[in-house]
């Protein structure tokens, strides 16, 4: 990999705003979301979210909920909200447990975050082909994780490993974001507005956008939202 250290801006943009929903779920947990298990010892479970009325319904307010449910392979099932439940909690715990394993042992190389590039790009769904020296394909959770724990600074490029392709289409998690109204219009020109000018303040300015989207998602129906049919 040519480079000594890859950076947060590199990975989000133009097509992957779910990276930061992630990360404001990690920062909500820690504000809000972990005081509903202050006394757990052992890594979370499933269980334990699902039986945590008070934290689950917290958090199916955050877009972390949608992002999670309704990502590539759940995206046109339409999951009941008690199979949709039952699917967040699961990623919940994976994702708690996977930034505590972290913090007390480190990052496991053996599954490093996966890169993706190609000599021929091949347009996105309903989005122009942005060329970048790579994009983010498997490990956006790892990701999350090492980005949180580094506060936006870079992460060490022996982190990722690097597939290389004749042929590659980037994923882009505008398309369902904006069909299921978890981003708007506005957020859309104000995720592109981050990238114009990257730089010390783009860590701060990444967590208050989504924030943002978090507040807005807050005030959203989710019984309307989890009844959206997404037709690709």
């Amino acid at each position: 990999m040519p480079l000594e250290s890859i950076d947060l801006s590199e990975i989000v943009w133009p097509y992957r705003p779910d990276i930061l929903i992630r990360l404001d779920f990690l920062q909500w947990y820690e504000e809000v979301g972990g005081s509903y298990f202050a006394d757990r010892a052992e890594p979370l479970t499933p269980r334990a979210v699902l039986a945590n009325r008070d934290f689950i319904e917290a958090a199916l307010r955050h877009p972390y909920f949608i992002s999670f449910t309704r990502k590539k392979r759940y995206r046109q099932l339409n999951l009941p909200r008690a199979e949709s439940e039952e699917v967040y909690a699961e990623g919940i715990a994976a994702f708690i447990n996977l930034l505590e394993a972290i913090q007390a042992k480190g990052f496991d190389r053996r599954h490093r975050i996966g890169l993706s590039t190609g000599l021929f790009l091949l347009d996105p769904v309903d989005a122009e082909c942005i060329r970048r020296s790579y994009y983010i394909g498997d490990g956006c959770h790892r990701f999350a994780c090492m980005s949180w724990l580094a506060k936006g600074d870079p992460i060490p490029a022996v982190n990722f490993k690097l597939q290389r392709r004749l042929f590659f289409r980037p994923e882009t998690a505008f398309r369902p974001l904006m069909a299921l109204d978890v981003l708007d219009a506005r957020a859309k020109s104000d995720f592109d507005r981050l990238f114009q000018k990257p730089g010390a303040s783009f860590w701060r300015d990444s967590l208050v956008w989504a924030a943002a989207v978090r507040e807005r998602f807050s005030t959203l129906d989710v019984s309307e939202i989890l009844a959206v049919q997404i037709d690709f």
